[in-house]
């Protein structure tokens, strides 16, 4: 039977001690009934070495976190490992620790939204009921930082529900992030040629380099520049009480 001599395992040596330390480091199929194993001696599988226990350090911190802190680590850790050249037992061991902190993260994630529209209802009640006492036409407010696209849909459902005569302009701050996201809601019966929520949402996202549209009545939009965000807020107002106090 013929083998392969490519792999030398050590024979150019005069003494194996010279190798060092030995890695497999990669092994897969090249072609049918043919694999291939890819090793590093020497410097390199002791570079590879370092490089795992850095990894672990990393993923035995990962454990210990919570919130944005474990997502921003869980990020971290998607990006070093698979191009990580250590050896193959080694980067199953770490996929496999990876994949019980993502779904760690997404249990968290999945539970954080869940409070967060709840405070998110929560705020939009007191300030309907507010608009209503005071006999508000219309209100320009922050609502809770960095608000998940699927909680903002349910919160602006909730405050037509709540409110159908009043118009509203919100902004959720995402400071992690570095983005600001808007959304308007306009009374049907206030939507004008010069003004609907798709105007009040275009004219106030330009404030901060941002973009929006949408329907007359309901439109949202976003900016990655939160440093213009209290300017922003100041030209929804300045559009509210032109188009509906004035």
């Amino acid at each position: 039977m013929e083998y392969s001599v490519e792999f030398c395992g050590g024979t150019h040596l005069s003494n194996l001690a010279q190798a060092k330390f030995f890695s497999i480091v990669e092994e897969g199929s090249i072609s049918k009934g043919i694999r291939r194993i890819v090793a590093i001696t020497g410097d390199r599988a002791n570079e590879s070495i370092v490089l795992a226990n850095q990894i672990q350090s990393m993923l035995s911190h990962a454990r210990s976190l919570h919130g944005k802190e474990l997502e921003m680590a869980v990020s971290e850790l998607q990006q070093v490992l698979p191009t990580a050249v250590i050896s193959v037992p080694t980067k199953v061991e770490f996929k496999e620790e990876l994949k019980a902190l993502e779904k760690a993260m997404m249990a968290e994630r999945k539970e954080a939204i869940a409070k967060q529209l709840e405070q998110a209802l929560a705020e939009a009640s007191v300030m309907v009921n507010d608009v209503k006492t005071k006999g508000e036409k219309g209100r320009v407010a922050y609502i809770v930082d960095g608000i998940d696209s699927s909680n903002a849909s349910k919160l602006m459902q909730r405050i037509r529900e709540m409110d159908g005569e009043s118009s509203y302009f919100l902004f959720s701050v995402d400071e992690v992030h570095s983005k600001v996201a808007m959304y308007a809601l306009v009374a049907k019966e206030k939507v004008t040629k010069s003004f609907s929520a798709k105007i009040w949402i275009s004219e106030v996202a330009a404030v901060c380099g941002g973009k929006g549209g949408g329907s007359p009545v309901q439109a949202q939009g976003q900016s990655k520049d939160i440093t213009n965000v209290k300017a922003a807020f100041k030209k929804a107002e300045e559009m509210l009480q032109s188009n509906l106090l004035g």
